[in-house]
């Protein structure tokens, strides 16, 4: 898998934990299911920050 694809899957992935989140969601999470959740789109979006770090620095 390309970075392209990697940052789009991540991307997909954040905005669906965001709508579990989010105002309109159709259930409430535990606070525990919430922590773990936040955890695992913080961890993606890290993952996001240093592709687009290398991407950067290669240009």
């Amino acid at each position: 898998m390309n970075d392209k694809e990697k940052l789009i899957k991540n991307t997909e992935i954040i905005k669906k934990g965001l709508n579990l989140l989010g105002r309109n969601r159709k259930t409430v999470l535990s606070h525990h299911k919430t922590f773990e959740l936040t955890d695992e789109l913080e961890e993606r979006v890290e993952e996001m920050l240093v592709s687009l770090k290398e991407e950067k620095n290669e240009s």
